[in-house]
C-alpha cells in the first residue's frame, strides 16, 4: 500500500533540498548554521519538529539528516514545481504561436517543454527556418 507523500510548505521544502545536500547542526548547536543557508529562522525550530514528527527528519549527535523519506517528498515537492513551470512554459508557447501562428520559435518552445523534442532538435528546427 503507497504512503502518502506529506505537502510541504516552502520552508520545510527548502530545509529538507539543504539536508538533501549534506547533513549540518542543530540551531540549538550552531545557531549560525542555519542564517549561513538562508533558512527563515523564525519558521526553523517548528519545521524541524514538523519534519522529525513526519519521520522526514532525524537529529542524532546534534546534527540534522533527512531520511529517505524526506528525500521522497522533498523530490516529489519539486517534481510538482518542475511540472507547474512547464505547464507555464507550454501556455506561453501556445500564447505566442496564437499571437503569430506562424512562429518557429513558438513552435520549438512548445515541443520542448512538451518533451516531444530534445533542446538540440528545437535548436535544429530552428535553424532550419
Amino acid at each position: 500500500m503507497p504512503v502518502p507523500i506529506p505537502a510541504l510548505t516552502s520552508s520545510e521544502r527548502q530545509l529538507l533540498g539543504h539536508l538533501a545536500l549534506a547533513d549540518f547542526p542543530h540551531p540549538d548547536v550552531e545557531p549560525k548554521s542555519a542564517a549561513a543557508r538562508g533558512l527563515d529562522e523564525s519558521r526553523l525550530r517548528a519545521d524541524i519538529e514538523e519534519l522529525r514528527r513526519t519521520g522526514q527528519v532525524t537529529l542524532a549527535e546534534g546534527r540534522l539528516s533527512i531520511t529517505e523519506f524526506g528525500m521522497v517528498a522533498y523530490l516529489a515537492a519539486e517534481q510538482d514545481e518542475l511540472k507547474a513551470t512547464l505547464v507555464e512554459v507550454s501556455a506561453l508557447a501556445d500564447e505566442l504561436q496564437r499571437r503569430d501562428s506562424g512562429s518557429a520559435v513558438s513552435h520549438s518552445l512548445r515541443q520542448l517543454a512538451q518533451g516531444a523534442w530534445t533542446l538540440d532538435q528545437a535548436l535544429a528546427h530552428l535553424d532550419r527556418t
